[in-house]
């Protein structure tokens, strides 16, 4: 019987099933040890089978199945994990070899610490070929970081204390029975930065980067290529959920949150689409929104000029993929 792990990765499938394999050899290959590994999604125990040869009789491993969503995946990880600290992965992901064992350390060096999250590299969903935009770690502990500027990015670069749940729990009585629920279920791809959100505004846990690309995150095909009009529903849903923890900040904050996110998408179709069109209609449309995204994001240049930088500016090439970073790692 395995006893009781410090850590438990929680790996949520969500599409990503056909990169498991890659995704769990860098969980193993990890110089930090003392973990298990909880596989969720809604259909696991299909979708693992052939990656589940990876995983030897020396790592203790759960995987189950659940609804449809990445928060509900999460929600049931957590149920099941036995960790005290808990990491979050996306099937499609890959981390470093020293990853878990930064984290570890950041935690135990900051007592306040209460989530800690790490630079990420965004890749195409394909390979490791191409790199468009990073997640520049920053202290996050103000909703215009968290929600504006996306500072601790997706929820795979986290590892938090499982202490952080407990006054953020919500309770929830569906056709499972009663759960107890963390991540908003009713939220398409912002339920993390809605969490994030709980912990500054409703407990005193603190959240901070480590300055290092310690993840590499694969984009899902669906988030960034699906109608841009459903891009918008979505962080309009996501600030509508936010009035409730701080309903000033919020108002204060809510349009320039979402011409932030116009800003991502225009850099996103300029570097992999390469449609200048949709860039200039997504650049007009965060200054209408808002008119303090061109200061806090070009330093005030004009529209056009703002296109002309990010259509020139060219694309960053990733060479080696996770072997260059395991590599790099090693030599640390």
């Amino acid at each position: 019987m395995f006893s009781t792990p410090l850590l438990s990765v929680i790996v949520t499938l969500d599409g990503n099933a056909r990169f498991l394999s890659q995704c769990l050899q860098s969980v193993i290959a990890q110089s930090f040890t003392d973990y298990e590994i909880i596989i969720v999604g809604s259909d696991a125990l299909n979708q693992s089978a052939n990656a589940i040869s990876l995983l030897n009789i020396h790592q203790s491993y759960v995987i189950k199945n659940c609804g449809a969503g990445e928060a509900r995946a999460r929600n049931t990880g957590i149920a099941h994990a036995r960790g005290g600290l808990l990491a979050f992965m996306n099937a499609g992901d890959v981390w470093t070899t020293d990853k878990l064992e930064k984290h570890v350390f950041h935690l135990a060096a900051n007592p306040s610490l209460g989530v800690s999250y790490s630079e990420s590299e965004c890749i195409s969903y394909c390979d490791f070929s191409k790199a468009y935009r990073k997640c520049s770690p920053e202290m996050a502990g103000t909703l215009e970081n968290i929600v504006c500027k996306n500072a601790v990015g997706n929820a795979s670069g986290t590892v938090m204390r499982r202490e952080v749940l407990k006054d953020l729990q919500e309770i929830s009585c569906g056709a499972q029975g009663v759960e107890q629920v963390y991540f908003d279920e009713q939220l398409n791809y912002t339920d993390d930065i809605h969490f994030w959100m709980k912990v500054v505004t409703a407990s005193d846990w603190v959240i901070e980067g480590i300055d290092e690309v310690l993840t590499w995150r694969r984009v899902q095909k669906e988030c960034v290529s699906k109608a841009l009009v459903q891009h918008f529903e979505d962080w309009d849903q996501l600030i509508r959920r936010c009035q409730s923890l701080d309903p000033i900040a919020v108002n204060e904050i809510g349009s320039l949150a979402i011409a932030y996110r116009c800003v991502e998408l225009a850099q996103y179709y300029a570097s992999q689409v390469a449609e200048e069109h949709t860039v200039k209609v997504l650049l007009n449309r965060a200054c209408q929104l808002d008119r303090r995204i061109l200061n806090k994001t070009f330093g005030g240049k004009s529209i056009d000029n703002v296109m002309g930088i990010i259509c020139r500016r060219q694309l960053g090439q990733v060479q080696g993929g996770p072997d260059r970073l395991q590599d790099r790692s090693r030599a640390a």
